[in-house]
Order: structure tokens, then sequence, then C-alpha cells
């Protein structure tokens, strides 16, 4: 039989491999969408990222400026901060997590009702928002100090 110092130490590791992970795909989502944003804004035609001003008729937007903005901002920087804070093992991280899975996916949510369909992108995003949902659950049932 184990001892209780061993299984806790197990488990341990297994929170901590649960952290890295949240660190990593929080890592990718923030390259991805702070690149996204700054070609955005480098070219607000969207040209750079095969876009056309036309699929803004929806919207309230005359060109990609401003969403370029979001993107870099609202999920590309905070990622990359938030993946810092998991993997440096912050104790408000996890909590933050679960906010950014609820923020990308309201961003989905958004970019699809506006008429952007771009299923070969929007449901891995999907799966990483509901995924950092969950991860972020998991890690703040067991948050130092």
């Amino acid at each position: 039989m184990q001892s209780k110092s061993r299984v806790l130490e197990g488990y341990g590791r297994s929170l901590n491999n649960l952290r890295i992970l949240a660190a990593g795909i929080l890592f990718i989502l923030g390259v991805l969408g702070t690149l996204g944003g700054i070609a955005l804004i480098i070219e607000p035609s969207g040209g750079r990222l095969g876009l056309e001003i036309a699929q803004l008729s929806s919207s309230p937007f005359k060109n990609y400026l401003v969403p370029g903005i979001l993107l870099l901002t609202v999920i590309g920087l905070d990622s990359l901060i938030l993946a810092y804070f998991t993997y440096s093992n912050f104790a408000f991280s996890a909590p933050l997590m679960i906010i950014q899975g609820v923020v990308l996916l309201l961003w989905l949510t958004i970019e699809y009702s506006l008429g952007f369909s771009y299923p070969t992108a929007q449901l891995p995003a999907v799966f990483l928002g509901v995924g950092l949902i969950l991860l972020g659950i998991r890690l703040n049932r067991f948050v130092p100090g």
C-alpha cells in the first residue's frame, strides 16, 4: 500500500501537468491572436489574412482595424500574459483562465453571428475555449495558499 505522501506527490505532479498543458494552450492562443491582430492592424483591409471588406457589411466596422486591436489585446496579449501566470503558478491564474475561455467563446459567437464562418479555424478554437474553462475549473479547486 502506498503511503499518503506518495499519493499526494503523484497527485501534485498530475496537477502540475494540467497547469503546463493550460499554459501551453494559452501560449498558442496568445501567439495566434497576437499575430492575427497585428496582421489586421497593419493591413485593415484584411487582405493579408484573406478577408474582404464586404464581409464586414453586417457589422459596425468599416475595416478590420478595430477588430484587429481587439483580437491583439483581448485574445492575443491577454492569453500570453495568462500563460505566464499559469506557468508560474500564480494563485489567481485558474479563475482568469475560466474567464479567458468564456471570452474566447464569446468572441467566436460574435464572429459567427456577424457572418464569419470559418469552421476549420473556429471549431478548434471552440475546443480550446471549452478546454480552458474545464482546466481552469479543475485547477481552481487546488489553488495554492
